[in-house]
Parts: structure tokens; C-alpha cells; sequence
């Protein structure tokens, strides 16, 4: 049964602590003190307040500095060991950075948005893609959407690579592809998709779904980062069973009408958050919103 170790209170207060000052120094980009404030609010008795102290010590954040740091990371670790490991069709980039500042007619490949036809301008694939433009000179003209590849291929350009932000189960990839018949172009084409951060269980079924599609991500998350799962260590004295069946007394409690399941969406109950946006397969209780009921701690 979940219960509250000794050191609950100082442990809850040197949390909420921690990230205040984290908000107040900006780099908890995203999210200002009255958000924080309000989610906090949402936890009422000793037992809830030390909950929502494991879950934010718990959480990974990547602020918008530590984003540009990835993205560097893609341009020179993760793209290089790409093409060294799945050689591309073309020669001329040996310097990711410099040589994607340079014409995009004198560049083989293009950027593509994991962007669908009905899905808005401001998703987080186009996100990156203006972190590229600004902060590293990336040229936009080699940045397209999906339904151009098509076109790219008949005027000659043999090399896509996908740009997102974060991979959870993959299903949304997969629907992408479906849309743009991507078994068709990986044929004869080079296709790879490189998210900033992946689950695991997303590489799996991607890996199944098209095995031509070549998949490097720059971060990789697995079971482990489950937060109820066996090898997690937020709740200390308690197990991540008990912190799992008193997370679900409190959402029933709350009368809360989650659109995914209460774990997440693909059950992956992470606790990840990019530039104060959390994807859906984490925990509900970071992002939902309903009036009178919750108060949501990051966008989605």
C-alpha cells in the first residue's frame, strides 16, 4: 500500500523547491510559476503532495538550450555514424552543420516534416526544423513536408530524412506513411527517420513496419522509464505497483475523463517533457485539462 516515507515532507518541499528556482532562472522554459502553481494545486492531502513530488523529480525536462544541444548532437554524431552505418548516395556532405547551410540545389537530400495533411503548422516536427533555420543556419529550401517527396523524387533528389522531436509507440510515424505510400518510395530511394528522442517500443514496430527505413535517434528511452515500472526508483520505500494503483485511485477519485489511457498513450508512463509541451504517452495528470477538475502542467 503506498504510503509516506519519513522524510516525506522536507523530500516534497526540497522538490517544489528545486523547481521554482529552476522556473525562476528560465530553465524550465515553458512553464511560468502560475502554471506550476496550479498544478500543484491539484494535489490536496500529504499522501497526493508527496506523489506529485516523486513524479516531478521523476521527470526529464529538455528545456529549449537543451534541444539546440540534441540537434547538434544529430548534426555531428548521429547523422555521421547514420551514413558510416547505412551508407547514402551521394558524397557531399562531410560536414552536416556547414554543408546544410549551402544551396538547395547543390544538396542531395531533404528534411522532411512528420507532419500529416490534416495535422496543424505549429507541430513539433516543424519546431525543430526553425531551431535548425535559426540557430545553426540550416537552409530552408532543403526542408519539405511529405506530400513533396514525390516531386523531389522527379527532379532527381534520392535522399529523405525525417525530423521530429519525439517517438513514443510510433503510430503516428506509421500513419504518415501510410498517407504518402512510404513502401513504394523506399524502393529506390534513401529514407531514414531521426527523432530527437525515441521509446523503444517505437523502434520495434517501426522496424517491423518497413525494414528498408532506417531509424537513429539521438536519445532512446526503454522500460526502465516507466515510472511504475520494477526498475524504477521514484517512490523509494514504495512500490512502482502501489504508486501505480494509488496514481489510479486518485484519477477515479478525481473523476477525470482522460482521452488516453491513464498510463499514457501506448501504456508507456514516462515522464518527458520538450520546451514545456508533453507528448501523450506520458502520464495524463502532466498534461490534461479540464475545468473545475485539473490543471494541466505543460501544453500537448
Amino acid at each position: 500500500m503506498f504510503h509516506l516515507p519519513k522524510n516525506a515532507l522536507p523530500y516534497t518541499q526540497s522538490v517544489i523547491t528545486r523547481c521554482n528556482d529552476l522556473i525562476d532562472v528560465g530553465i524550465c522554459d515553458g512553464i511560468n510559476e502560475l502554471r506550476f502553481k496550479g498544478w500543484l494545486n491539484n494535489f490536496k492531502s500529504e499522501e497526493e503532495q508527496y506523489f506529485s513530488a516523486c513524479i516531478l523529480d521523476g521527470l526529464i525536462y529538455r528545456s529549449k538550450d537543451q534541444v539546440i544541444a540534441m540537434i547538434e548532437q544529430l548534426f555531428q554524431r548521429t547523422l555521421p555514424d547514420l551514413q558510416a552505418e547505412h551508407p547514402m548516395p551521394f558524397n557531399e556532405i562531410t560536414d552536416w552543420i556547414e554543408d546544410l547551410k549551402k544551396d538547395a540545389n547543390k544538396l542531395p537530400l531533404r528534411l522532411v516534416a512528420v507532419k500529416g495533411e490534416h495535422d496543424p503548422g505549429t507541430i513539433s516536427s516543424n519546431n525543430i526544423l526553425r531551431h535548425m533555420e535559426k540557430e545553426f543556419g540550416t537552409n530552408t529550401g532543403i526542408m519539405i513536408e511529405a506530400d513533396q517527396i514525390k516531386r523531389c523524387i522527379n527532379s532527381g533528389i534520392k535522399t529523405f530524412i525525417f525530423i521530429d522531436d519525439f517517438m513514443g509507440t510510433g503510430t503516428q510515424f506509421q500513419e504518415l506513411c501510410d498517407e504518402i505510400d512510404i513502401k513504394t518510395i523506399l524502393r529506390d530511394n534513401y529514407v531514414a527517420f531521426t527523432p530527437l528522442v525515441s521509446h523503444v517500443e517505437g523502434l520495434q514496430s517501426l522496424s517491423r513496419y518497413a525494414l528498408d527505413l532506417k531509424i537513429k535517434p539521438v536519445e532512446i528511452l526503454n522500460e526502465s522509464h516507466g515510472i511504475f515500472s520494477p526498475q524504477s526508483s521514484c517512490f523509494y520505500e514504495n512500490t512502482g505497483d502501489d504508486a501505480e494503483e494509488f496514481y489510479c485511485d486518485l484519477v477515479t477519485s478525481r473523476g477525470l475523463k482522460l482521452p488516453v489511457d491513464r498510463t499514457g498513450y501506448g501504456k508507456l508512463e514516462i515522464l518527458y517533457a520538450i520546451e514545456g509541451v508533453a507528448p501523450d504517452n506520458c502520464l495524463p495528470i502532466l498534461w490534461h485539462s479540464e475545468p473545475g477538475k485539473w490543471n494541466p502542467l505543460f501544453a500537448r
